[in-house]
């Protein structure tokens, strides 16, 4: 059931920023999601386009079904609780959907983070989803690097207090990072979504030289 709360026996830990919560608690779920979504989330940006936010349905959509998974699969986990924000498709910039979430079918992957499993999981991403998202994230990116120019063009000029000038460049470049991910993350399922079209492999390439270029170091990572 989508938004309930899982049966306790089947419950996984989860890390969310760095809180750990019983992943079958729907209210510390959602407290836990609030507060990481506060430290993440960036003025001048929306929502949908911010790589960071955790979507609280996607997120309890992907517990439920992990509980569900047999115990063979679970146990791959380590016992370790699940990075909720790392690498898992529960993201507001998701190809995902819930019909998504009802097909899993596995753990593909498990990698030790710390105090806490990265997991990869089975599970089919929306094509169509996902190249709208990689068009609008584009878009999106080529207006935020005109504002970058703009501001690193009044930067050069002379004279004045540059403090609040600074914070804005500053701001305006880890919004086009935020673009330049989300961007990547769904020109990624895109190109999946088909292999071997020309035009797929192409933005995914455009998507991750902009990501190498605009990276900003230690930026709002989990």
């Amino acid at each position: 059931m989508i938004g309930g709360n899982v049966e306790a026996a089947d419950a996984l830990p989860v890390r969310i920023g760095r809180a750990i919560v019983d992943g079958g608690d729907l209210a510390a779920v959602e407290a836990a999601i609030k507060t990481a979504n506060a430290k993440v989330r960036l003025a001048g940006l929306e929502d949908a386009l911010n790589p960071w936010l955790i979507e609280p349905a996607r997120a309890m959509a992907l517990l439920e079904a992990l509980a569900r998974l047999p115990a063979t699969e679970r146990g791959k986990l380590g016992g370790l609780p699940i990075a909720l924000s790392i690498g898992l498709p529960v993201m507001a910039t998701s190809p995902t959907t819930m019909a998504g979430f009802a097909g899993l079918t596995g753990i593909a992957a498990v990698e030790a983070h710390g105090t806490a499993s990265v997991v990869r999981v089975a599970m089919p991403l929306d094509c169509d989803l996902a190249r709208r998202q990689s068009e609008v994230a584009r878009s999106a990116l080529e207006r935020m690097e005109l504002e970058v120019a703009a501001l690193e063009q009044r930067m050069r000029l002379p004279g004045g207090d540059r403090t609040d000038l600074l914070h804005q460049l500053g701001a305006a470049r880890l919004r086009r990072f935020a673009l330049a991910t989300t961007w990547r993350e769904n020109a990624v399922a895109d190109q999946a979504c088909r292999p071997g079209d020309r035009g797929a492999a192409d933005g995914l390439m455009a998507a991750e030289e902009k990501l190498a270029r605009y990276a900003v170091p230690g930026g709002s990572l989990d």
